[in-house]
């Protein structure tokens, strides 16, 4: 299978010919492509040119932002062999003569895999239809909906999946994910047709870190000060909208929940992580929605030092309170 072939040229990822998957779940422009002899995943904050527009709000127009952000958690946490996390990277792209943005990841499927995901109605590979996840899954309580999830993924083979779902949970209200029950296409397994197995994989974080409503007056306007009376409201949305298999309950009663059924902290290294941040920082100069991207680089640290979140992380670094809000000497944040 060919793919459009794409190469580095001073910091910008120049797409040669044909791009992208018509027939993709979800309305970004995204597909496969040659990088340099390798294959890569790579996803636009362009719209499918099936699908019609994006919704005037920088959460959804550029979901590059929360999937690059979310990812520096997810390099910098533990490996867990049961727990498949894709790491995505923010790129600036150059497509037809057009500068846009997105992110690049390695192609999760192994050798023999294809994707299938539990429900949609745009992919054909799918498990149930949408009436019965309806039924099964999204109307129904936390346990039975675990307990639906765990007895589909063990008829397709898959070991020790409460484990992930659990982790998943974990993590969805962690980062506050809101495309996750809502979207049952979000619950992805990697099928292997010849060995006949199957495993599951945390993928697609673009609908992470909701903040406030923005658009390009906010991005025009907005102003340093105003970060320090915003940033409360933006970790509250973040725990309070999740749409994780638990966001029917409040946030205490979510990670009880998670707890009772066997979730496992998060090992990750803060330090490092908010290192990461910083430099994320820089690469989002340039690009027309740096000021959001600041704002929410700086929920995410906020919300990695909440109080109500320290049962869900195990800090494995040292003194990241040291890196946490510092952006410069004198410690201001620059938007």
């Amino acid at each position: 299978m060919s793919y459009a072939n794409a190469k580095n040229k001073n910091g910008i990822l120049e797409i040669e010919g044909a791009f992208g998957n018509k027939q993709s779940n979800g309305v970004q422009h995204k597909g496969m492509i040659d990088y340099e002899g390798q294959p890569k995943f790579l996803k636009l904050d362009d719209i499918n040119p099936e699908k019609g527009v994006f919704e005037a709000n920088y959460n959804v127009m550029y979901s590059s932002v929360s999937e690059a952000i979310v990812s520096t958690f997810v390099k910098n946490m533990v490996e867990d062999e049961k727990f498949d996390c894709v790491n995505y990277e923010f790129v600036k792209v150059s497509r037809n003569g057009k500068l846009t943005s997105g992110t690049i990841a390695d192609n999760f499927l192994r050798e023999n895999e294809i994707e299938e995901v539990l429900a949609s109605q745009e992919s054909a590979n799918t498990q149930i239809s949408i009436d019965e996840y309806a039924d099964n899954i999204y109307d129904v309580n936390s346990e039975t909906r675990l307990n639906q999830l765990i007895s589909y993924a063990e008829n397709l083979g898959v070991k020790d999946s409460k484990h992930f779902f659990i982790q998943q949970a974990g993590f969805d209200v962690l980062m506050g994910n809101t495309d996750r029950l809502s979207n049952p296409s979000n619950f992805v397994f990697a099928y292997n047709t010849e060995s006949k197995e199957t495993r599951l994989v945390n993928m697609d974080y673009g609908r992470c870190l909701q903040t406030i409503q923005w658009h390009d007056m906010a991005e025009a306007n907005y102003q340093p000060e105003y970060l320090e009376e915003d940033l409360d409201d933006c970790v509250k949305n973040v725990f309070s909208r999740n749409d994780s298999i638990v966001s029917s309950s409040k946030i205490n009663e979510s990670i009880e929940f998670l707890k009772e059924h066997g979730f496992e902290q998060f090992q990750i290294d803060l330090q490092q992580t908010f290192l990461d941040l910083d430099e994320l920082k820089n690469q989002f100069e340039g690009t027309g929605f740096e000021k959001f991207a600041t704002v929410k680089i700086e929920t995410m640290k906020a919300v990695l030092q909440s109080e109500k979140i320290q049962e869900l992380i195990t800090d494995i670094g040292l003194h990241a309170e040291d890196f946490i809000g510092i952006e410069s000497e004198n410690n201001e944040i620059n938007i």
